[in-house]
C-alpha cells in the first residue's frame, strides 16, 4: 500500500508546480499548467518555442520526468493507464511511460473496471487494458461512462442510455440526461428561453426500461430523492418575467405530495424541506423589484412544521440538525438585488436578527445576533446584533469567549484569528491562549490536518505557510493561496 503522499499546486510568475509539504518544488514551477496526482503520476503541459502550442508529458511523485513531453493532450491516470493524444489519434500511456496502446483513436475515455470506450473512424466500441476490441457499440458523437453496466451516449445531440454489451436502452431523444442512483434518469429537453437567454426545461425522470415515472411537464426536479420525495419546480411560459415559477414536493411515484405554492423549495434535511413565500413590496429607484420573503419548513407530506415568519434558514449539522434563523425583513435604510445580494445598509440595526431553532420550531438560541457561524463541539461564533462585538458562545448560550470590538474570525479546529492593527494579528485557542503574534502577515487558512497556518506576506503579496510555532515551512514566494491536497 503507498505511502501518504502530500503535495500542493503552486504559481510563480505566471507558471505552475507542484511543491511537498516541506515547500520543497517536486514539479518546478516553469509551466503552464500541471493537474492533480493520480496514481503517482501527474499530467503537465510546457508551452513550446512556438507559444501557441503545446506539449505535454507527465511527472511521478518522485519529482521524475516519468513521459516526455511529446503529447499534444494528455488525461490523468485511471487503473494504470491515461490517454494521450498524438497528431489528433488518443492512445495510452501506461505508469512506466510506455505508449502501451497505440495512438489512433478519434476518442478514447479513461479506464473504467477494465474497460474504455473509443471511437475508431466510424466504429465505436470498447477495449480492454491489452487493447484488444471487446464490444461493438451503436453510432454515437459523445459517451459517458454512468454505472459499470451502461453508458450515456449522445447522438446529433440527443442522449439516451445503452449498456457496455452494446444494447439500446433508451433511445437518444433528449437534451440532456443524468442519472440518479437508485431511481433512473433524469431527462430535459429544452422548451424555450427565458428573458436571460436561458434555456427553460421540460423535465421527467424514466427508468432503464424507458417508463417514465415522472412526466416531463417540470421545469426543474431536485435531487437525489430523500424518503422518496424531492422538490419539483413549474413556471408559466406566457410568463414574460417568469414570476410565476412555484415549488412543492413530488414523489419518486410520481405523486404530488405537496401542490407547487412555494417559491423555493429544498431536498429533505432529516424529514423537512426548507420552503419560502415572496411577496412583491416597495420598488427601489435602482431596482425595480423587492421581496420581503418568510421562510419556513414543510414535512415529506407537505404538512407546514415550521411556520413561514423567519427571513431566513439554514441547516447546521451538530449532533442533531439544528436551523439557523433570522427575523425581520430589511428596512427602508437596506435595499435587495432580484438576486438577493444586499447591496447596501445604513445602520446595523436594519440587519435581520439570528437565532437558533429546532426542527420543530423551538428556539434554542436566542435573537440577539447580527451574525451566527457554526464552529467545532456545538459552539457558535457570533456577533451582538446591537454593539458589533464579536464572541463565541455554546448551544445554552454560555459565553465561552467574551464579546469584544475586535472581529474574530474562525481558522477551524477551535483557533480563532484576529485582527490588533494594521500589520499585527494574533492567533489563539478557544481558552483564549495566545500561539502567535503576527506582524506584516495576514493569516488566510489553517490546514488542521497539517497543523499549518496559510499566512500571506503584506509586503509582498506572496503566499507560505507558517506552523504554530510561527516557523514558515513554506517560505512566502508563491502568487496565490494554495492548499495541500493528500494522494
Amino acid at each position: 500500500m503507498e505511502h501518504e503522499f502530500i503535495y500542493a499546486i503552486v504559481s510563480r510568475n505566471g507558471k505552475e508546480g507542484i511543491i511537498d509539504v516541506h515547500g520543497k518544488e517536486i514539479v518546478p514551477a516553469i509551466y503552464e499548467s500541471v493537474g492533480t496526482f493520480k496514481e503517482g503520476m501527474v499530467a503537465v503541459e510546457r508551452r513550446e518555442n512556438d507559444e501557441s502550442k503545446s506539449k505535454w508529458g507527465f511527472y511521478g511523485r518522485d519529482g521524475m520526468l516519468k513521459v516526455p513531453f511529446m503529447y499534444d493532450l494528455a488525461r490523468p491516470f485511471a487503473e494504470g493507464l491515461a490517454p494521450v493524444q498524438l497528431e489528433g489519434k488518443w492512445g495510452y500511456v501506461n505508469l512506466e511511460g510506455e505508449l502501451q496502446i497505440a495512438c489512433k483513436y478519434n476518442l478514447a475515455s479513461l479506464f473504467f473496471g477494465g474497460k474504455a470506450i473509443v471511437k475508431l473512424g466510424d466504429r465505436n466500441g470498447i477495449i480492454d487494458t491489452s487493447g484488444n476490441w471487446t464490444v461493438d457499440l451503436p453510432s454515437f458523437d459523445t459517451a459517458e461512462i454512468l454505472t459499470e453496466n451502461m453508458l450515456a451516449i449522445s447522438h446529433n445531440k440527443k442522449w439516451g442510455v445503452i449498456t457496455l454489451k452494446g444494447e439500446m436502452i433508451i433511445e437518444p431523444m433528449y437534451d440532456s440526461l443524468r442519472w440518479i442512483e437508485g431511481v433512473g434518469c433524469m431527462v430535459k429537453n429544452v422548451q424555450g428561453e427565458d428573458l436571460m437567454g436561458e434555456a427553460i426545461y421540460q423535465v421527467g425522470i424514466i427508468t432503464l426500461d424507458g417508463q417514465e415515472v415522472i412526466p416531463m411537464r417540470y421545469r426543474s426536479i431536485g435531487s437525489p430523492f430523500y424518503e422518496g420525495v424531492a422538490p419539483f419546480e413549474v413556471s408559466d411560459p406566457a410568463d414574460p418575467e417568469y414570476l410565476n415559477t412555484k415549488f412543492g414536493l413530488l414523489h419518486i411515484s410520481g405523486k404530488v405530495v405537496c401542490p407547487p405554492v412555494y417559491d423555493s423549495a429544498t431536498p429533505l434535511i432529516d424529514g423537512i424541506s426548507i420552503v419560502s413565500i415572496k411577496k412583491k413590496g416597495a420598488t427601489h429607484p435602482h431596482n425595480p423589484y423587492r421581496y420581503d420573503e418568510v421562510f419556513g419548513a414543510i414535512n415529506k407530506n407537505g404538512d407546514v412544521v415550521i411556520p413561514l415568519i423567519y427571513s431566513s434558514l439554514r441547516p447546521i449539522f451538530f449532533e442533531n440538525t439544528l436551523l439557523i434563523a433570522s427575523m425581520g425583513p430589511l428596512k427602508s435604510g437596506g435595499y435587495m438585488h432580484l438576486n438577493r445580494e444586499t447591496l447596501a445598509i445604513k445602520n446595523h440595526a436594519d440587519w435581520p436578527r439570528y437565532g437558533m431553532i429546532d426542527l420543530r420550531g423551538s428556539v434554542i438560541v436566542p435573537f440577539d445576533y447580527g451574525h451566527i457561524e457554526p464552529l467545532e463541539n456545538e459552539y457558535l461564533l457570533v456577533r451582538l446584533a446591537e454593539y458589533q462585538k464579536y464572541g463565541v458562545i455554546s448551544l445554552s448560550n454560555q459565553v465561552i469567549i467574551p464579546f469584544q470590538n475586535a472581529k474574530i474570525e474562525s481558522l477551524g479546529k477551535g483557533l480563532f484569528f484576529e485582527k490588533l492593527a494594521e500589520d499585527v494579528c494574533r492567533v489563539f485557542d478557544i481558552q483564549q491562549n495566545l500561539l502567535l503574534e503576527l506582524a506584516g502577515v495576514y493569516v488566510t487558512s489553517y490546514d488542521h490536518q497539517m497543523g499549518l497556518l496559510a499566512v500571506l506576506d503584506k509586503r509582498s503579496g506572496k503566499s507560505g505557510y507558517l506552523d504554530l510555532e510561527g516557523n514558515y515551512i513554506v517560505e512566502p514566494q508563491w502568487d496565490r493561496p494554495f492548499e495541500f491536497e493528500l494522494m
